[in-house]
């Protein structure tokens, strides 16, 4: 939801003229704690992605929030939920 509050300020406003506003100051900062408490290695990072990529389209000269977006929004090889379970109904 949070992810759809910066997509729809970012259609009205597309060049960002003014400041950001407040809900979309709280929806990024809504959205990157949820990312912090996310565990890594089991594929949950997946149900976070549109808020992530929204906030990241909505974040500005941030460097520690940008770098956790990119954290998070990295491909993770080391795991995939679809392959254990395309393995699993073949073997």
């Amino acid at each position: 939801m949070q992810g759809c509050i910066i997509y729809l300020n970012h259609i009205l406003d597309p060049l960002c003229r003014g400041p950001q506003k407040s809900e979309v100051i709280e929806a990024i900062n809504d959205i990157l704690e949820i990312a912090k408490e996310i565990p890594e290695g089991y594929g949950l990072e997946m149900s976070i992605y549109w808020g992530l990529f929204m906030a990241g389209v909505a974040t500005f000269n941030d460097p520690v929030s940008e770098d956790l977006i990119r954290w998070k929004l990295k491909a993770g090889t080391t795991y995939c939920i679809y392959v254990r379970i395309l393995s699993s109904r073949f073997y």
